[in-house]
C-alpha cells in the first residue's frame, strides 16, 4: 500500500520545515533579547553583541539550508506533477528576503563589535607598551636621591 503522507510531505520537505522553524525560533529569541537590551546597558557591551552576531549567523545558516533544499527539490515532478503549479511563489521570496536581512543584521552586529572593542584594543596596546617600559621619564629628582649616596640610578646601570 502506498503511503499518501510520504508523497505529500517527503523527507526533504520535513527538513525544510525543521530548518525554517529553527531559524524562526532563533529569530524570536534574538528579537526578544534585543528588546530587553534596549531598556538596559547590555547593548553597549561587545560580548552581548557577539552573542547576537552568532545568533544572527545561525539564523542565516538555517534559512540558507532551508532555501537551498527547497529550491532544489521543489522542481521534482514526483512531488508536484503538474508543471503549472511548479514554481516558487511569494513565501520562498519572503524567506529569501528574511535571509538577506538576517545576513545584514549579522554584518551590522559584527561592525558594532569592532566599534565597541576599539577603545579596549587601544587600551591593551598602551598597557603592553607601558609594561615594556614601566618607568616613566622623570624630571631628574631621582638623581638627587641616588647620586648623593654614591649609588647609580636604574637609568645609568
Amino acid at each position: 500500500m502506498y503511503r499518501f503522507r510520504d508523497w505529500i510531505i517527503p523527507p526533504w520537505f520535513k527538513w525544510v520545515q525543521a530548518f525554517a522553524t529553527l531559524g524562526f525560533i532563533f529569530t524570536i529569541a534574538t528579537i526578544s533579547s534585543l528588546a530587553v537590551a534596549v531598556f538596559s546597558a547590555f547593548r553597549w557591551q561587545w560580548r552581548y553583541q557577539l552573542i547576537w552576531c552568532i545568533m544572527s549567523f545561525v539564523i542565516v545558516a538555517c534559512e540558507l539550508v532551508a532555501l537551498c533544499i527547497y529550491g532544489v527539490y521543489s522542481q521534482d515532478r514526483l512531488w508536484m506533477p503538474r508543471p503549472e503549479f511548479n514554481y516558487l511563489s511569494y513565501s520562498y521570496w519572503i524567506e529569501a528576503g528574511a535571509l538577506i536581512l538576517a545576513l545584514t543584521a549579522c554584518l551590522l552586529f559584527g561592525a558594532e563589535i569592532q566599534f565597541l572593542r576599539e577603545p579596549f584594543e587601544t587600551y591593551i596596546d598602551e598597557k603592553h607598551y607601558h609594561d615594556q617600559f614601566p618607568y616613566s621619564p622623570s624630571n631628574g629628582s631621582h638623581l638627587q636621591l641616588t647620586q648623593s649616596r654614591n649609588r647609580f640610578s636604574q637609568y645609568e646601570v
